[in-house]
């Protein structure tokens, strides 16, 4: 008798081990297709410049002052064209851009562009990078938000 129940145990045990099994491996499936999906929306091409662009915008040579200053200093922000045309030429791009930049608390310091609430297009791209900056009447961290579309 004590034979069945190692054989009842054991069968019990190589259940539940498959179904464990079943389900880690269906976790890890579905987890592999969200993250290749995910990547393969970032590879188009009007990701790639949005992502071009806001870095080129937080360099030394463009907005910040030096690489140890990091901060972004409101007059070359100002400096920048308004117009989509001169927006375009600058940052050499095809696509039509659009930024922003706001304060922590929400406040819109900068439209350059349109606005991107009014934006009705099908192609978008938009990054959000976060930065110091500061001028006569604010000294602190802002979001720009760069939308690119056709």
């Amino acid at each position: 008798m004590k034979g069945c129940r190692k054989g009842q145990y054991f069968s019990f045990d190589a259940i539940i081990a498959s179904v464990i099994f079943i389900l880690t491996f269906m976790a890890l499936v579905s987890y592999w297709f969200s993250v290749k999906s995910s990547l393969e929306s970032k590879d188009d091409q009007i990701s790639k410049e949005a992502a071009r662009i806001s870095d080129s915008m937080l360099t030394p040579a463009f907005f910040t002052d030096s690489y140890k200053d990091r901060r972004v200093n409101a007059s070359t922000l100002y400096a920048l064209p308004n117009s989509e045309d001169a927006l375009k030429r600058l940052f050499n791009s095809p696509y039509n851009i659009s930024l922003t930049v706001t304060t922590s608390g929400g406040d819109q310091l900068l439209l350059r562009g349109p606005d991107p609430a009014t934006l009705r297009t099908s192609n978008t791209a938009r990054i959000r990078r976060i930065f110091l900056f500061y001028n006569s009447s604010y000294v602190g961290p802002a979001a720009l938000d760069l939308y690119l579309y056709n």
